[in-house]
């Protein structure tokens, strides 16, 4: 037998005998409502046995040590239960070393919303681990012995402590993601993760409270990091300058560096990398006035470069902005939208008229600064828009009647500014409610 897949009313009474079919190769008892513990009889499956879901049930007490048995194993899933004991719901010891025996195991998210006390080093010494997911709660980062993880995913943990050297041993890792924990020192985790030749995915947003962002020029030298793809410093209160070693990134893609208190001008060297086409540096406490250099984004300005951003899939779901990830995700870089978030800054001066020729974009969010003038006209050439934010400035003059030639946008905010006249009617204008334009006394139209 291939699968077995249960419905509402089966009982676990013939969950137990079907664990023994001598053919068994793929077991799913996920969505059900079982209750009690998981058979014993676990240690009696099939060799043959490669997956097991045991999720979304009510299942109570521990997971049997004689998981182990399963030597060809591929995946387990046993999240969104009551377990308790070594592998739980509520987890309140360490992973067992028997489940080290399963040696084949490709991917685990069988920990995923639970809690993770301590993760032994020994517990995940499966040479034909590939990825992992863990949604736990923990206070320890212990060594991975795992030689050939690809992607390692640790969301939502109290990991603290530093990044240790022994990550580097995983020659293969090319997705990492750790966000919201407690390590610290992102000086030396930076300069170990360098280590990790093949890292294309970085995520560590929403760590390393308030300490400063590494200013070291010579932290990142050329040629090291050179398959990064996607970073994530998010949310992480991060003090000081936006660093001069980012600019030395230049497979960079993808860089948040929102809900810090970065200081300073956007640096014109974001102009010069190559391939990145989504950037957000909103929250900050970011001044001067909008760098020239970013309307040289080659991925935002043509569609060609634009054409060129990878469309292979990634190896687990990507999270961006760290306060909203459940809105902005993907599993593939090219269902992210070319961006420009500036948002929540004390930027000043005009926007530039220049800014018609990122005509690729997307999003643009430059509001809650402090723009003056008027809105560019040229922001019509902008015809890939499905978002446009520039509320909260200190605009001023008439809005551009060519913007309600913006057919693709579904978010229009001009609120609170100084905005006056009478408004365009037509095309996109006449969707958009009342809070689009509220906050602008001398601006009058009929939805007003």
């Amino acid at each position: 037998m291939d699968i077995y897949n249960f419905v509402q009313d089966a009982q676990l009474q013939r969950l137990t005998c079907l664990l023994l079919l001598f053919n068994l190769q793929r077991f799913d008892a996920s969505n059900n409502s079982f209750s009690g513990s998981i058979p014993s009889s676990v240690s009696r499956f099939s060799p043959s046995i490669v997956r097991l879901d045991f999720s979304k049930n009510d299942f109570v007490g521990p997971i049997s040590h004689d998981f182990g048995q399963c030597h060809n194993l591929l995946r387990l899933r046993a999240g969104f239960n009551n377990l308790s004991g070594a592998i739980p719901n509520e987890l309140t010891g360490m992973i067992p070393q028997d489940i080290g025996r399963l040696s084949n195991l490709e991917q685990s998210s069988s920990l995923k919303v639970n809690f993770l006390l301590l993760i032994s080093p020994n517990s995940f010494s499966l040479d034909q681990l590939t990825s992992g997911i863990i949604s736990s709660e923990a206070t320890t980062i212990k060594p991975f012995l795992c030689k050939n993880l690809i992607a390692i995913r640790m969301a939502t943990n109290s990991f603290n402590g530093k990044v240790l050297p022994e990550i580097m041993a995983l020659q293969f890792l090319s997705f990492l993601s750790l966000p919201n924990n407690s390590p610290n020192n992102i000086t030396n985790a930076m300069r170990i993760l360098i280590g990790c030749k093949n890292l294309s995915t970085l995520i560590l947003s929403k760590n390393f409270y308030n300490e400063p962002l590494p200013g070291d020029e010579d932290l990142i030298r050329t040629g090291e990091f050179q398959n990064l793809q996607v970073l994530g410093l998010g949310g992480c209160g991060f003090a000081g300058l936006i660093p001069i070693w980012l600019s030395r990134l230049d497979k960079l893609e993808v860089l948040d560096l929102s809900l810090n208190n970065i200081t300073g001008s956007v640096p014109g060297w974001f102009g010069d990398l190559p391939n990145l086409f989504y950037l957000d540096l909103s929250q900050n406490l970011l001044s001067g006035n909008f760098t020239m250099e970013l309307i040289k984004l080659r991925r935002l300005a043509t569609q060609q470069t634009l054409d060129q951003v990878e469309q292979s899939y990634l190896e687990l779901t990507v999270f961006v902005q760290p306060n909203n990830a459940s809105n902005l995700q993907s599993n593939q870089l090219s269902n992210l939208p070319p961006a420009i978030y500036l948002r929540n800054n004390g930027i000043n001066g005009t926007i530039p008229i220049e800014i018609g020729q990122l005509k690729f974009n997307v999003a643009l969010d430059l509001s809650n600064n402090n723009f003056s003038g008027s809105i560019p006209d040229t922001i019509a050439n902008l015809t890939n828009l499905e978002k446009l934010d520039l509320s909260s400035n200190n605009l001023s003059g008439q809005i551009p009647a060519s913007l309600k030639n913006l057919h693709f946008l579904s978010l229009f905010m001009l609120s609170n500014n100084n905005l006056e006249g009478l408004m365009p009617v037509g095309g996109q204008f006449d969707i958009f409610s009342k809070s689009s334009f509220e906050g602008n006394p001398l601006l009058c139209g009929k939805i007003l």
